[in-house]
Protein backbone atom coordinates (compact mmCIF):
# COMPACT_ATOMS: atom_id res chain seq x y z
CA UNK A 1 0.00 0.00 0.00
CA UNK A 2 0.95 3.64 -0.33
CA UNK A 3 1.04 5.78 2.80
CA UNK A 4 0.63 9.53 3.15
CA UNK A 5 1.77 10.92 6.49
CA UNK A 6 2.59 14.36 7.92
CA UNK A 7 5.40 14.53 10.48
CA UNK A 8 7.19 17.04 12.65
CA UNK A 9 11.00 17.14 12.93
CA UNK A 10 11.16 14.10 15.24
CA UNK A 11 8.71 12.09 13.09
CA UNK A 12 5.83 12.68 15.47
CA UNK A 13 2.40 12.35 13.88
CA UNK A 14 -0.04 13.03 16.71
CA UNK A 15 -0.36 13.96 20.36
CA UNK A 16 -2.89 11.95 22.38
CA UNK A 17 -5.28 11.63 19.43
CA UNK A 18 -4.90 15.21 18.19
CA UNK A 19 -3.27 16.11 14.87
CA UNK A 20 -0.12 18.14 15.23
CA UNK A 21 -0.86 20.58 12.43
CA UNK A 22 -2.39 20.92 8.99
CA UNK A 23 -1.92 23.08 5.94
CA UNK A 24 -4.42 23.47 3.14
CA UNK A 25 -1.66 23.43 0.50
CA UNK A 26 -0.67 19.95 1.71
CA UNK A 27 -4.25 18.80 1.13
CA UNK A 28 -4.05 20.18 -2.43
CA UNK A 29 -0.90 18.06 -2.92
CA UNK A 30 -2.64 15.00 -1.50
CA UNK A 31 -5.44 15.45 -4.04
CA UNK A 32 -2.87 15.57 -6.85
CA UNK A 33 -1.02 12.48 -5.59
CA UNK A 34 -4.15 10.36 -5.15
CA UNK A 35 -6.07 11.48 -8.26
CA UNK A 36 -7.47 8.39 -9.95
CA UNK A 37 -6.66 6.11 -6.98
CA UNK A 38 -8.43 5.08 -3.82
CA UNK A 39 -7.51 6.95 -0.63
CA UNK A 40 -8.57 5.48 2.68
CA UNK A 41 -8.61 7.12 6.09
CA UNK A 42 -9.79 6.29 9.54
CA UNK A 43 -12.91 7.93 10.96
CA UNK A 44 -10.82 10.45 12.94
CA UNK A 45 -9.39 11.92 9.69
CA UNK A 46 -12.69 11.94 7.77
CA UNK A 47 -13.76 15.47 8.66
CA UNK A 48 -10.52 17.25 7.74
CA UNK A 49 -10.26 15.39 4.42
CA UNK A 50 -13.91 16.18 3.65
CA UNK A 51 -13.44 19.87 4.56
CA UNK A 52 -10.50 20.07 2.11
CA UNK A 53 -12.46 18.26 -0.62
CA UNK A 54 -10.11 15.26 -0.69
CA UNK A 55 -11.84 12.26 -2.25
CA UNK A 56 -11.52 9.38 0.23
CA UNK A 57 -13.31 6.54 1.98
CA UNK A 58 -13.30 5.68 5.66
CA UNK A 59 -12.02 2.18 6.36
CA UNK A 60 -11.97 0.32 9.67
CA UNK A 61 -8.81 -1.65 8.99
CA UNK A 62 -5.95 -0.45 6.77
CA UNK A 63 -4.96 -4.09 6.23
CA UNK A 64 -8.00 -4.29 3.90
CA UNK A 65 -6.38 -1.84 1.46
CA UNK A 66 -4.50 -3.32 -1.49
CA UNK A 67 -1.03 -2.48 -2.77
CA UNK A 68 -2.25 0.22 -5.19
CA UNK A 69 -4.38 2.01 -2.60
CA UNK A 70 -3.34 5.05 -0.55
CA UNK A 71 -3.92 5.43 3.17
CA UNK A 72 -3.78 8.69 5.11
CA UNK A 73 -1.99 7.80 8.32
CA UNK A 74 -2.64 10.21 11.15
CA UNK A 75 -3.56 8.65 14.49
CA UNK A 76 -2.19 5.12 14.35
CA UNK A 77 0.93 3.20 13.50
CA UNK A 78 1.25 0.70 10.70
CA UNK A 79 3.58 -2.22 10.10
CA UNK A 80 6.33 -1.17 7.70
CA UNK A 81 5.99 -4.59 6.01
CA UNK A 82 2.71 -3.37 4.54
CA UNK A 83 4.10 -0.13 3.07
CA UNK A 84 5.35 -0.20 -0.52
CA UNK A 85 5.46 3.54 -1.05
CA UNK A 86 5.50 6.55 1.30
CA UNK A 87 4.73 10.23 0.84
CA UNK A 88 6.05 12.03 3.90
CA UNK A 89 5.15 15.67 4.41
CA UNK A 90 7.55 17.35 6.84
CA UNK A 91 6.25 20.37 8.77
CA UNK A 92 9.86 21.47 9.40
CA UNK A 93 8.88 22.36 12.94
CA UNK A 94 9.05 20.65 16.29
CA UNK A 95 5.71 19.80 17.84
CA UNK A 96 5.13 17.70 20.95
CA UNK A 97 3.94 14.21 20.06
CA UNK A 98 3.40 10.83 21.64
CA UNK A 99 2.88 8.81 18.43
CA UNK A 100 5.82 8.59 16.05
CA UNK A 101 6.14 7.37 12.49
CA UNK A 102 8.89 4.76 12.84
CA UNK A 103 10.65 4.06 9.55
CA UNK A 104 13.62 1.88 8.72
CA UNK A 105 14.88 4.02 5.85
CA UNK A 106 17.41 1.34 4.87
CA UNK A 107 14.48 -0.58 3.35
CA UNK A 108 13.33 2.32 1.16
CA UNK A 109 14.77 4.49 -1.58
CA UNK A 110 14.12 8.22 -1.73
CA UNK A 111 12.98 8.94 -5.29
CA UNK A 112 11.59 12.46 -4.94
CA UNK A 113 12.05 15.41 -2.60
CA UNK A 114 10.46 18.80 -2.98
CA UNK A 115 10.10 21.87 -0.79
CA UNK A 116 7.21 24.25 -1.24
CA UNK A 117 5.56 27.13 0.58
CA UNK A 118 2.56 26.07 2.55
CA UNK A 119 -0.34 28.24 3.58
CA UNK A 120 0.46 28.23 7.29
CA UNK A 121 3.98 26.78 7.10
CA UNK A 122 6.83 28.71 5.56
CA UNK A 123 8.38 25.55 4.13
CA UNK A 124 6.90 22.07 3.76
CA UNK A 125 9.04 19.25 2.41
CA UNK A 126 7.47 16.32 0.61
CA UNK A 127 9.50 13.15 0.20
CA UNK A 128 8.50 10.09 -1.79
CA UNK A 129 10.04 6.73 -0.94
CA UNK A 130 9.63 3.30 -2.53
CA UNK A 131 10.45 -0.04 -0.96
CA UNK A 132 13.67 -1.61 -2.15
CA UNK A 133 13.28 -4.91 -3.96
Amino acid sequence: MKVIVCVEDNYGISLFGKRLSFDRIVFERIKEITRGHKLYSKEASDRILYEHDVDHEVIANFQDANSEDFVFLEFESLSMDMIDEMYIFHWNRKYPSNLKFHVDFTKYTLIESEEFKGYSHEIVRMEKYVKKV
